[in-house]
């Protein structure tokens, strides 16, 4: 959902994937089109760096559909790690990197 990224994502957000680097606008942009549905997520961890600094990884399948509902793609075995700080009492993301892991999609 944009509004709920727009809201968890810091302004100075920069997200990797294969596909690119996007800063939080370039983000917000190719969210409005396309959403994640019938998630899963598996081997989930939680790592506190410091007391304004965690982070969350995770492997997760979806399905990427238009706002429509019409499919696009089917993301597999793809293993994303986030970076979030606490910013003036509110935690935000602040870097993403996502991969591919072998035999995903």
């Amino acid at each position: 959902d944009a509004d709920a990224l727009d809201k968890l994502a810091a302004d100075d957000l920069i997200t990797v994937s294969g596909v690119g680097r996007y800063d939080k606008a370039s983000l917000l942009l190719a969210s409005r089109d396309r959403h994640g549905a019938d998630w899963t997520r598996r081997d989930v961890e939680v790592s506190r760096v410091s007391r304004d600094v965690a982070i969350i990884t995770y492997v997760y399948d979806c399905k990427i559909v238009r706002g429509d509902g019409t499919p696009v793609q089917t993301c597999r075995d793809r293993r994303v790690s986030m970076t979030w700080a606490n910013r003036d009492g509110r935690w935000v993301m602040v870097f993403s990197q996502q991969t591919i892991l072998p035999g995903g999609e």
